[in-house]
């Protein structure tokens, strides 16, 4: 069985886990994907990507 997809707005910043991962996003039709790197920064925030 598939997971049932959330709504969210298509035009909403997404972060995703690799490139992999954005691509599917942007498959379903979600323009503004970024792909967290080991030091994204997003408003102010400074995210850490762990393995």
């Amino acid at each position: 069985m598939m997971p049932q997809k959330a709504a969210v707005a298509r035009d909403k910043p997404l972060l995703a886990q690799s490139e992999h991962k954005a691509e599917l996003i942007r498959a379903d039709g979600v323009t503004d994907v970024h792909v967290l790197t080991e030091a994204t920064e997003s408003n102010g925030v400074q995210l850490i990507k762990t393995v």
